[in-house]
């Protein structure tokens, strides 16, 4: 089962980026106990695009797209952290 962690304030610069990566590096030491920072590690970084920001205009009938996005990519990942 994935479990998913959000990262959420409507202020920038508070830190969600510095946490999120800290969590990722926290969960990886705990369950490999070899910590390489992104160097041969299982972990995977999907970083967003500028033009999801012009869809946040006009959010209508886009409710669920995150969700269905989860669900395709769930059963291979054991923790999803979005910042």
């Amino acid at each position: 089962m994935t479990t998913v962690v959000s990262l959420i304030n409507m202020k920038g610069g508070v830190g969600k980026t510095t946490l999120a990566t800290q969590l990722a590096h926290a969960a990886y030491a705990v369950i490999v106990k070899n910590v390489g920072y992104l160097r041969d590690t299982p972990l995977d970084l999907i970083p967003s695009r500028l033009e999801l920001s012009r869809t946040l205009k006009n959010p209508t009938g886009k409710e669920r797209r995150l969700a269905k996005g989860l669900s395709r990519v769930g059963g291979r990942y054991d923790l999803v952290i979005i910042d």
